[in-house]
């Protein structure tokens, strides 16, 4: 069983910047940084004439600067009016949130805590709106450096988890005596994790599909280990060594804000294509109908409405849902003999008149036409019959079944 988590692919932020250079693609576009921490994505707009730079010193003139969702400093947008470059501002709205009330504390005087990690570029961006009063944590040793305070306010970057957010707001109550908490933790993230924790605890293989450099890509992969035993954190279906992986009955798909659908999709596909086939490990894997029961509240049917299947999902769906537990695929004298049982039973059924083996149906048994031959002289006409619905499933013309009687 797979199952794709529901809230997977770009949040909010990101498809909004993301769209925001497709939909100004003819013209001569720059991004201030890697748009989105998806390596895919960046070759792919790369390709198309966006161009990444670090600096404004490398905009050339008439090109349009492209500011990523994770904002910038207002140094920064000093810096383009000033040189008069034409600028599309993509700042995620939940960032914008952040920038407000740390230049708010700024202007009230009181300084600033930033719960994140010191170097990624929403942080940077977040420390320029504090100017000189900002503190970046995310290690009890941070935490513990900081010098004591009567007075603070305190903002989370928008990717860090919940948990993470609340154990340093309470290490905090030692340090600040009146603090003014923020959580700025962006919903979709939120959601995501949730999500990736519920499905985590339930599924023998996570996959965390996302880029190797996205932050909230890395917490979700951190997330899953904690819960569960065997975790890939791939960025492209390709990485999927499946001789070397060791899959169980539940194989759970999460993905970061920055995975665009179409590398999720492949994943997804991917596996559903492969599950029959894969190997497992002793004891540990558990059969469909195991893994269908312990996860009544995150069926296949949640994975449908998240992404269209493919038609091999389709058709496995289906067997789920006859409540079928296929474990191993049957052999080809357990075939033969149930079809044989089926055969006698429509012999009391129908009359000699009705006697008809199609080419198709000789096909399906896997049986070669001398064994069947060799079956036609050791049975009788009152044990041969087949019965009118199985000659109205073989669509022969009624030539051809004179002919054959």
């Amino acid at each position: 069983m797979v199952l794709l988590a529901k809230n997977a692919g770009f949040c909010f932020g990101v498809k909004r910047a993301v769209d925001a250079v497709e939909n100004n693609i003819e013209k001569s576009i720059v991004t201030l940084g890697y748009l989105i921490h998806n390596e895919s994505v960046v070759r792919s707009l790369e390709a198309r004439g966006v161009r990444c730079v670090s600096s404004l010193d490398e905009v050339n003139e008439g090109e349009t600067v492209v500011i990523r969702s994770h904002g910038v400093s207002p140094a920064v947008y000093d810096a383009l009016d000033a040189r008069g470059i034409d600028y599309i501002d993509a700042t995620c709205p939940f960032v914008k949130r952040i920038h407000k009330r740390v230049s708010e504390a700024k202007d009230a005087g009181l300084p600033v805590i930033i719960v994140g990690e010191l170097g990624h570029p929403e942080v940077e961006g977040i420390i320029g709106w504090a100017a000189d009063n900002a503190f970046v944590v995310y290690t009890d040793a941070e935490i513990e450096k900081l010098p004591h305070m009567k007075q603070a306010v305190v903002v989370a970057q928008t990717t860090i988890s919940e948990e993470k957010w609340l154990s340093v707001l309470h290490m905090l109550e030692y340090k600040i005596d009146d603090m003014t908490s923020f959580s700025s933790i962006c919903s979709a993230t939120k959601e995501r994790q949730d999500e990736a924790e519920e499905i985590a605890k339930k599924a023998d293989v996570v996959i965390v599909v996302g880029g190797k450099f996205s932050s909230n890509t890395r917490k979700l992969y951190e997330l899953c280990k904690r819960y569960c035993k065997k975790v890939y954190h791939i960025e492209h279906y390709r990485e999927l060594l499946l001789e070397k992986m060791c899959f169980g009955g539940i194989i759970g798909i999460v993905a970061g804000a920055s995975t665009p659908d179409t590398m999720i999709r492949e994943v997804y596909d991917y596996m559903i294509e492969n599950e029959k086939v894969l190997p497992t490990e002793g004891d540990e894997s558990i059969t469909q109908s195991e893994a269908a029961n312990d996860t009544a509240d995150l069926t296949v049917e949640e994975t449908d409405a998240a992404m269209d299947e493919p038609a091999e999902a389709s058709e496995q769906k289906k067997e789920e849902n006859a409540g079928e537990d296929i474990t191993t695929p049957a052999t080809d004298e357990e075939t033969n003999d149930e079809h044989a049982e089926d055969l006698e039973e429509a012999a009391d059924k129908t009359t000699e008149e009705d006697i008809e083996v199609s080419a198709e149906e000789t096909e399906e048994t896997n049986e070669p036409a001398e064994d069947l031959e060799e079956a036609a002289d050791k049975t009788t006409e009152e044990d041969i019959e087949v019965s009118a619905e199985e000659i109205e499933e073989t669509n022969e013309p009624a030539e051809d079944l004179e002919e054959a009687a």
